[in-house]
């Protein structure tokens, strides 16, 4: 999503639920290639919470649930996310309080 569609969907919305895809595009020599959409989302006052979390499809850049629950929450930034292991995100959340 553009930054003028963002602009578009904050009149409307207060949040996004985009594609992990969408979010970070892949590795590249060991470094995680994240997008700007947080960042436009948060610019914004969206809140982003990417879809879907599952253990059974992980991603080529994540070797575990846990591991792309910290991609994601931690590195990239997002509020919240979808997950088909709600019990495996609460613990995690629980376990890596984020500080304001």
């Amino acid at each position: 999503m553009t930054r003028p569609g963002l602009e578009e969907v904050a009149q409307v919305a207060d949040g996004i639920g985009p594609a992990l895809k969408h979010i970070v595009a892949g590795k590249t020599n060991g470094v995680l290639q994240l997008t700007e959409l947080v960042k436009h989302a948060h610019e914004l006052k969206l809140e982003v919470h990417p879809y879907t979390f599952r253990a059974d499809e992980l991603p080529s850049y994540a070797s575990s649930l846990e591991e792309l629950f910290t991609i994601f929450l931690q590195q990239a930034g997002v509020d919240g996310l979808f997950t088909d292991h709600p019990d495996r995100g609460a613990a995690f959340v629980r376990a890596h309080p984020r500080t304001p």
